[in-house]
């Protein structure tokens, strides 16, 4: 983590003098909890996402939490206790050019997140950290006996403010529920804009 840095070389961003930034989990290495390998197996490159700090270590990690929290609820509700309880976690990003402008939101001179052009330094190359609009969870709670016991989702911009994570607990359509939810939001500020829903979980249709 460290200072938000104006890379045209004028200093800190205007404004935003103090701000953090984690080099955060896309899957949390708390989901791996009790298996060395899997939480070792999170630190890597490929599961890096830029995070504004109280994004990361506050908003989301209590989110992360309740999600670990919903799957000992899951396996403390087995029908049986030979049933054992097996937990399905996707989680991704809406990427910002997505959003508003054709110009993607990077770390730069105008402050946390904002739209960005063409480096004044290196023309043609414009600045190279992208800062994911939006992340998103989504998790299914199957049992070996391949019943769906429920699905959990939330959503949060990820951005400096005090949004608060958006979720979905209805164990029934969570999942549906959070795209339709990130699809209101993405209409009301690119009216008309639509985006293809993801199959999360292609390998148990059920929990979509």
């Amino acid at each position: 983590m460290g200072q938000l840095l104006d890379w045209d070389s004028s200093g800190l961003c205007p404004n935003t003098s103090k701000y953090e930034v984690h080099k955060g989990h896309m899957i949390a290495a708390r989901y791996g909890i009790g298996n060395a390998k899997r939480v070792k197996d999170t630190f890597t490159l490929t599961n890096v996402v830029p995070q504004e700090r109280d994004f990361n270590s506050n908003r989301w990690m209590r989110a992360e939490g309740s999600l670990i929290q919903w799957a000992k609820n899951c396996q403390n509700i087995a029908p049986t206790a030979t049933i054992e309880a097996r937990i399905y976690i996707v989680v991704g990003v809406i990427p910002t050019s997505f959003y508003g402008t054709s110009k993607t939101k990077f770390f730069g001179s105008a402050g946390f997140g904002n739209f960005q052009g063409d480096s004044k330094i290196f023309s043609g190359f414009g600045y190279r950290i992208l800062v994911p609009e939006i992340m998103w969870t989504a998790a299914c709670c199957m049992y070996t006996d391949n019943t769906v016991a429920g699905t959990y989702a939330f959503w949060r911009h990820n951005h400096p403010s005090i949004a608060q994570v958006i979720y979905h607990t209805n164990n029934q359509s969570a999942v549906t529920d959070m795209f339709n939810s990130i699809q209101t939001e993405i209409t009301a500020t690119v009216p008309g804009a639509t985006f293809s829903r993801p199959n999360v979980f292609p390998n148990q249709p059920n929990c979509n």
